[in-house]
């Protein structure tokens, strides 16, 4: 066998086109992996491994076109093979690249081409027995290609006669949707005349088979040399068509029993068919907070025109259609885009959820579990004295103790930012270009939450903005930077929580990766870590997880230390992040109060995020730190 982990291998299928739009040079069909009648591969579906989207390469780049002709954005397997929808590159310019996509299209549009080859490699690969075949069950996918015939030279013309029959007889057709009528048939007509024929062969090999042992009574071994090896190639024949109608009448079976999704599933028999087939649910293969980036970036491209910003997007992000649906849903959320209302909100939820997911991790508020969970301008009561509670004699009189409550009430608070964009920043169109705009947003949300959640400076202000959960605690100063003065630093601040009647169990340190990396430097007399769980990226010190930012006040050399109970902490989150666009603003860029900055005179854009976010301690002491920390070996 060729090295399977360097050697790219080719497979031939035919594509059957079941829709093409000319205007967006689109197309889909059913990408089939037949068994083939000689030694050779045969592809799981299912055990396909890909990302997309993938390149559409014309006949492997190895005819007159070298260069990729298209994408495959959509490949879902099934038994029968894979589906696959795509589209082929427009041009305007340069000429000579206009021509040669132009020329591609024309042959596939015009069925002059109408061959797949998969570029795979192999990764587990089981013999199918009693044959040579191997049976591909998990195989790396890279590359499809339109050809008119398979370019490796392992690939015989009967071998390619014998995949076109075979890949033309499993035409698969769309399941039966919800149009309120009954289904035309309860089975895959592809799968049936498969089915007769695998059955047909099969009585022909059995048949041939009982005609050779009845010539020598039953003893083969008497058989003449041709007949002998006659024999052997049918009872080779047999076990893979057994597996075959054993495999067709599961299929068939299984197709059956389906359930027709009603009517009243969606409000369109093409709705309710795509919630049945499951494509309506969203898992994109873009890296986390894409769609969200694209959705910014499209309402800044529209000029103020929602019908514009939907039409660019559909134009640009082919491999992430929800954007412009998101676009469509905010804009008439009565019909939304499709009509269906279990899409409608999981295509909303997702884009709107998808900034603060990408943002969670990049925050200590992110990081830090078992926050407890709080709703803006609800009271929530909370015990600031315990009942009386004794040991009581014989018909004794039992103590009397009352609980004392108070209140607490999370106000309304929003942080907020305009990123102001130069048009020419909105137009690029570097592929990259909207992964961009979401790591600095993220970078810059990220920084001023965790500065305003740690800074000891910052107070409440009424209406605006929470106090951290550091103003106001009690400081303890650093005694030194050796592992004798953390631990006597930490027993300090630990004291707080004791003299308030409050466990140190489930407490969270917080700190800065410099001071974490000083901690683990830390070594006795014999050379070995004091604190060998603590890491530069955080670990845990003494039993207490450690996260690390370094957006935590502090110098280049020190930092706060802080010791944090996440279930004496409120939290509430509104759970999105909201932002609108202006060309036509003017803005103070200065901070103060006087309009200096014309968004509409400067050819810019501004992008103006918001998020509402808050927090308060239940009780005082659920947060305490160490200031100036530095704790690391002596120079």
């Amino acid at each position: 066998m060729p090295d399977a982990a360097n050697l790219m291998h080719k497979a031939f299928m035919l594509l059957e086109i079941k829709a093409v739009n000319e205007s967006a040079r689109t197309f889909e069909g059913i990408a089939s992996t037949p068994t083939p009648d000689l030694g050779g591969d045969i592809m799981d579906p299912f055990g396909a491994q890909f990302t997309l989207p993938m390149p559409l390469m014309w006949q492997h780049g190895k005819e007159d076109m070298k260069d990729p002709v298209g994408w495959v954005t959509h490949a879902v397997p099934s038994p029968d093979g894979i589906r696959v929808k795509g589209n082929f590159a427009q041009l305007s310019e340069p000429a000579s690249l206009k021509d040669q996509l132009d020329r591609a299209w024309a042959l596939v549009k015009s069925k002059l081409v109408r061959g797949l080859s998969i570029g795979w490699q192999p990764i587990k690969g089981e013999p199918v027995k009693g044959t040579n075949f191997i049976r591909w069950v998990k195989w790396g996918w890279h590359e499809l290609s339109a050809v008119a015939m398979p370019m490796n030279t392992e690939a015989t013309i009967q071998n390619v006669k014998s995949c076109a029959a075979a890949a033309s007889s499993q035409s698969v057709h769309p399941r039966p949707g919800a149009s309120g009528k009954p289904p035309r048939s309860t089975t895959m007509p592809g799968i049936t005349e498969r089915l007769s024929e695998l059955e047909s062969k099969s009585v022909e090999v059995k048949t041939r088979m009982s005609e050779l042992s009845t010539q020598c009574d039953g003893d083969v071994a008497k058989l003449a040399p041709e007949e002998l090896r006659e024999f052997d190639t049918l009872n080779d024949e047999r076990g893979p068509l057994e597996e075959n109608i054993k495999r067709y009448r599961g299929m068939i079976a299984a197709v059956g029993k389906a359930v027709p999704v009603s009517a009243e599933s969606g409000s369109d028999p093409t709705t309710a068919s795509r919630i049945r087939q499951g494509d309506f649910k969203m898992k994109s293969n873009l890296p986390k907070g894409t769609l969200f980036a694209r959705t910014v970036i499209a309402k800044a491209r529209g000029r103020g025109s929602i019908a514009d910003s939907i039409a660019f997007a559909k134009s640009a992000w082919r491999d992430s259609p929800e954007v412009a649906q998101y676009l469509q849903i905010k804009a008439n959320p009565d019909t939304g885009a499709s009509g269906n209302w279990g899409e409608l909100l999981n295509i909303t939820t997702v884009i709107d959820s998808e900034f603060i997911e990408l943002l969670r991790p990049a925050t200590i508020l992110g990081r830090l579990a078992g926050l407890r969970p709080a709703t803006f301008n609800t009271k929530m009561i909370r015990a600031t004295g315990g009942t009386t509670v004794q040991w009581t004699g014989r018909a004794a009189p039992k103590p009397v103790g009352e609980m004392a409550f108070d209140f607490v009430t999370i106000d309304i608070a929003k942080c907020a930012g305009i990123v102001v964009l130069t048009e020419e920043q909105v137009m690029i169109s570097h592929p990259n270009a909207d992964m961009v705009v979401s790591n600095d947003l993220v970078q810059q949300v990220a920084q001023f939450l965790d500065v305003q959640f740690t800074d000891p400076t910052v107070s409440a202000v009424a209406g605006t903005n929470p106090a951290s959960v550091t103003n106001g605690v009690n400081d303890v100063a650093s005694s030194g930077t050796t592992a004798n003065d953390l631990r006597l630093d930490l027993k300090k601040a630990l004291s707080f929580y004791a003299a308030a009647n409050m466990g140190v169990a489930g407490l969270t340190i917080i700190t800065t990766s410099y001071v974490a990396m000083g901690i683990s430097l830390l070594v006795n007399a014999l050379g070995q870590p004091e604190f060998p769980t603590v890491t530069m990226n955080g670990g845990s010190l003494m039993g207490m997880p450690i996260i690390v930012s370094d957006n935590v006040p502090g110098s280049s050399t020190s930092s706060l230390l802080i010791l944090i109970k996440p279930s004496e902490v409120f939290l509430a989150d509104a759970g999105g992040v909201a932002v609108d666009v202006s060309r036509e603003a003017t803005l103070d860029m200065a901070g103060g109060s006087t309009p200096a900055f014309s968004l509409w005179q400067n050819n810019c854009v501004g992008l103006r995020a918001e998020r509402f976010i808050s927090w308060q301690k239940r009780r005082p002491a659920a947060v305490q730190y160490i200031s100036g920390a530095a704790y690391a070996p002596a120079a």
